[in-house]
């Protein structure tokens, strides 16, 4: 078995030098500092997909953050609306979402193992083992009068049946 620190040690010397050229690409648009309206946001994004798309780089949040000039977590905090206008939020969202969709594609298509895939999909997407469901509508309960409410044993006047509670065993 190969521990990791050995796995680094046995990188293929012509992906490392093909990726960190790609990435340096990415330092390039960096270097523009945080974009300054939403057009520079837009073409920022524009340009790093087109770069992972034409030097084939792996596509993900670090790297969009990269691009952008700003952390992942400033990424994150765009994406939540934090500082920025709702057309800002919305932009990254989406670019968030293609992110996400490369994703799942790469995982459904066999290019991801499935345990990476999950990874990145829990750490970069919210995903959760966990449902839970939240309704937007309120919840609202409604009491109903003593007189509204069954009289065990009594005979209900309507159909002259009597309301009887059923014998459990134990």
């Amino acid at each position: 078995m190969t521990l990791p620190p050995q796995k680094l040690k046995n990188m293929d010397k012509t992906y490392v030098s093909e990726s960190l050229n790609s990435i340096m690409s990415l330092s390039e648009l960096s270097a523009k500092g945080k974009p300054k309206d939403i057009e520079e946001l837009k073409q920022r994004i524009t340009d790093f997909f087109t770069v992972c798309s034409q030097r084939g780089l792996y596509c993900g949040i670090e790297s969009l953050a990269l691009s952008l000039g700003v952390s992942r977590v400033m990424f994150w905090r765009w994406c939540q609306g934090d500082g920025c206008s709702p057309e800002w939020t919305n932009v990254c969202q989406m670019a968030k979402q293609t992110i996400a969709t490369f994703l799942e594609q790469a995982g459904a298509s066999g290019a991801l193992s499935p345990v990476l895939m999950i990874w990145l999909q829990k750490n970069w997407l919210n995903y959760s083992d966990v449902v839970t469901i939240q309704s937007q509508e309120p919840i609202t309960k409604e009491s109903l009068p003593a007189a509204a409410l069954p009289n065990i044993g009594a005979t209900d006047a309507d159909s002259n049946t009597t309301l009887q509670i059923p014998d459990t065993e134990d």
